[in-house]
């Protein structure tokens, strides 16, 4: 008997010794090929050694920052522990990122602007209403458009399956606000919010996935061509065809998956199957083309997939009136940010301004764009 326990411990001992010495041989050697996460991850560099940061204990620390996002096997075990909290806690570990009734995933932003939390209040969309009046009157007699568009909240689409203890619908926030405001100042929008709800029993595709944050592949399609028609009705031209072919449904990828994606399983979650249309533009040169500047939110990264661009002499995204996008080839240039623009002269030179927040980022509606462009045409007076 007690030959046979030795005979265990060393066993035990060997198998321990090879869980110590695994990490490190994948790290050194890469044995098994690893699966990067997906997401905002932060890359800790290796420290180089110095004898004054040794002194201060600050290399260390960098070490052991360096080692604990380093060490072999360490994707694996992240997904492994993710899977986890979801497949028996129905949690995520990722950040803001809520799992509702039938695995239905949201970003609680999107919770907290249906809910009213952070609501701004009537009189500040009184008055950036009024202010989009005045800045829209004006560019109209540059012979200009400014677009005014709100997109769908995941959120407000399928409130069904978020859970009990977080849905508090309120009728005071700031979508609502804003709509009112312009419909009482008797602006245009285009509120896809509202059209997409209005549209959700009878759309013969998804136009909100299961398992993304943003409008399905297929539901960007809808609206981009909605936009296109409105332009088009708006300054009364014909601009090039959006064209469409259906391939059928597949199941979800990309943006229609990009919430699942990013809390990093083992196993991909099943969700229902959507439409994937393949867009083309006609190539007829004698239609009127026009030079645009879109300001949105990541919800407009659809339409940039989308080539919205093809049917435009120029086109321009101002992501969060930041970055500018497409990017230039110009190596020297390829950061350039909209602070680096003399704004006048953007204005006089393009034709057609479009704004796009969704429902969580409406109460900054336009990410300062408003702001600084009402300011040059509407100096205040000291």
């Amino acid at each position: 008997m007690m030959k046979d326990n030795g005979i265990l411990r060393r066993i035990l001992l060997a198998i321990l010794l090879c869980l110590l010495i695994l990490p490190y041989t994948q790290e050194k050697l890469l044995l098994f090929k690893e699966t990067p996460l997906n997401g905002a991850i932060t890359t800790v560099d290796k420290p180089l050694f110095s004898v004054s940061e040794w002194l201060e204990g600050t290399f260390q620390e960098k070490t052991e920052s360096f080692l604990n996002q380093n060490f072999g096997f360490r994707t694996g075990l992240v997904r492994f522990n993710n899977q986890i909290l979801y497949s028996i806690f129905n949690k995520a570990k990722a950040k803001d990122v809520i799992v509702g009734k039938e695995s239905y995933l949201y970003e609680s932003g999107y919770i907290d602007a249906i809910n009213g939390i952070n609501y701004l209040g009537d009189e500040i969309f009184a008055e950036k209403i009024r202010k989009i009046r005045l800045l829209s009157d004006t560019l109209s007699k540059m012979n200009k458009s400014l677009i005014i568009a709100i997109a769908p909240s995941k959120a407000r689409f399928y409130t069904e399956y978020i859970p009990d203890n977080l849905l508090h619908i309120s009728n005071q926030t700031n979508y609502n606000g804003f709509v009112k405001a312009a419909k009482d100042a008797s602006l245009d929008i285009i509120d896809f919010g509202d059209y997409f709800i209005k549209s959700k029993d009878t759309s013969k595709y998804l136009l909100f996935p299961k398992l993304g944050t943003h409008w399905s592949v297929y539901g960007a399609c809808l609206a981009e061509d909605s936009l296109i028609h409105y332009i088009e009705r708006e300054r009364h031209i014909d601009l090039r065809e959006l064209q469409w072919s259906m391939d059928g449904v597949k199941r979800a990828y990309g943006t229609d998956y990009d919430i699942a994606d990013g809390m990093n399983l083992l196993y991909r979650i099943r969700g229902p199957e959507l439409a994937y249309p393949t867009l083309t533009y006609e190539k007829d040169s004698s239609k009127i083309q026009l030079k645009v500047v879109s300001i949105a939110d990541s919800f407009y990264w659809m339409f940039m997939y989308n080539q919205i661009g093809e049917i435009f002499e120029k086109h321009q995204y101002w992501y969060y009136f930041n970055d500018i996008w497409p990017k230039s080839n110009d190596c020297q240039r390829e950061n350039r940010v909209v602070a680096d623009l003399d704004l006048r002269a953007e204005i006089v030179k393009n034709d057609v301004f479009i704004i796009l927040n969704t429902e969580s980022t409406v109460g900054g509606y336009g990410f300062g764009f408003i702001e600084a462009a009402y300011d040059l045409y509407y100096p205040v007076v000291k």
